[in-house]
């Protein structure tokens, strides 16, 4: 997985754990942007996109959410992402301990 340039403030979370390196790896950055390796992409090119490369080959999904970004805003993207036939979907979070 190759860890984006735009700086996304990730959510921190007790469970989180490393990712596959061979997963697709999708930013939401504080303005609503969607990125797929640093270049902007439309909700509906997302789609489009995740199809084509799932055809190669099945690869998880990592999707970097700025921790500001509302959950119906990534349920949004998320929901094209399994529409376009992606069966591994993570959400990338810091690990925390207490």
């Amino acid at each position: 997985m190759r860890e984006s340039a735009v700086k996304i403030q990730k959510p921190k979370a007790l469970s989180a754990v490393e990712m596959d390196k061979q997963a697709i790896s999708i930013s939401i950055t504080s303005n609503q942007k969607i990125l797929l390796n640093d270049l902007e992409i439309s909700m509906s090119g997302l789609r489009s996109y995740i199809k084509q490369k799932l055809k190669k080959e099945v690869r998880p999904i990592l999707i970097m959410v700025d921790k500001s970004i509302s959950v119906d805003f990534y349920t949004k993207v998320h929901d094209q992402v399994a529409l376009a036939g992606a069966t591994s979907i993570s959400m990338a979070a810091v690990s925390e301990s207490f």
